[in-house]
């Protein structure tokens, strides 16, 4: 299913099997882990890892484009970052998702990277 999400927004080509198993990989071993469902389709996933004190990472938000425009992901990131809410989250923006984060009004830090903190 994760699979499937990666390949509805183009991030999963050509990754074949290995590809596959190291996306499930990359998900379990990541501390924070949050879906959307559909029923039984998997339409979002956010994923990040953090200390736990001080510093957050958000790697991945992934909406599948059927899905999107309907505040899931909105609701996926902030659900990630409430786990830890003292922290910093720092995040890298892919161009074509700018305006979402604009939208937000995240505060922008360095190139592509921004920031959010409660």
């Amino acid at each position: 299913k994760l699979l499937g999400l990666f390949n509805s927004v183009g991030w999963a080509k050509n990754a074949g099997i290995k590809g596959a198993k190291n996306i499930t990989k990359t998900h379990k071993n990541s501390q924070v882990v949050i879906s959307a469902w559909n029923g039984k389709e998997l339409i979002g996933v956010v994923r990040g890892l953090t200390d736990k004190i001080n510093f957050g990472l958000v790697l991945q938000l992934i909406v599948n484009p059927r899905y999107q425009k309907q505040g899931i992901g909105k609701e996926l990131f902030f659900r990630c970052v409430k786990t830890y809410p003292e922290v910093e989250w720092n995040f890298r923006v892919a161009k074509e998702a700018l305006g979402f984060y604009k939208k937000l009004q995240f505060k922008k830090s360095k190139g592509l990277w921004y920031t959010y903190k409660f």
